[in-house]
C-alpha cells in the first residue's frame, strides 16, 4: 500500500494508521515522505490530515490520523474561576459544527474557518448579554 492510499484509507475511515520503521531516521524520513504525499491530495483535504512521528514501546511510527476541531477554537467562561477556557468541542452548538463541517469541504482554509468561529462565537456572545438585560 502506498503512502497515498493509507491517507485516503484515514480520511475514509477517520481511523488513525501507524507505519512501523526501523530506528528514528527512518521514522523522520518517512514523515517527511508522508507530508509530501498528503500534499497530493486535494486541498481541501490537507487541513484535516495529521501525521506525527511516535515513540512506543521501543518502536518508532509515523501516525497519520484525522485532525478533529481543536478546543482551543471556541473558548467559555469557567463558572467557578470566572477565567476564559477553551470549551470542549461537545459544547459546540450543531449549527457551528455543521458550519465549520461545509467550510472545510468547501476547501476554505484553517485561518478562514477559525476567524468565522470566532465571530460566530462572538454574536453569539452578544446575543447572550442583550438576552440577559431584557
Amino acid at each position: 500500500m502506498t503512502l497515498l492510499e493509507t491517507i485516503e484509507r484515514v480520511v475514509l475511515t477517520d481511523e488513525d494508521e501507524y507505519i512501523l520503521c526501523k530506528d528514528a531516521k527512518q521514522a523522520e524520513s518517512m514523515r517527511v515522505s508522508t507530508f509530501n504525499a498528503r500534499r497530493k491530495m486535494p486541498e481541501r483535504l490537507i487541513a484535516d490530515i495529521g501525521i506525527q512521528k511516535v515513540y512506543e514501546d521501543g518502536k518508532y511510527f509515523v501516525r497519520i490520523f484525522k485532525r478533529q476541531i481543536t478546543e482551543a477554537e471556541h473558548w467559555k467562561r469557567d463558572s467557578k474561576s470566572g477565567k476564559l477556557i477553551p470549551a470542549p468541542i461537545e459544547e459546540y452548538s450543531d449549527e457551528l459544527k455543521r458550519i465549520i463541517k461545509l467550510m472545510r469541504e468547501d476547501g476554505r482554509s484553517e485561518e478562514e474557518v477559525k476567524e468565522m468561529v470566532a465571530s460566530f462565537s462572538a454574536s453569539a456572545n452578544t446575543e447572550d448579554v442583550r438576552s440577559e438585560s431584557l
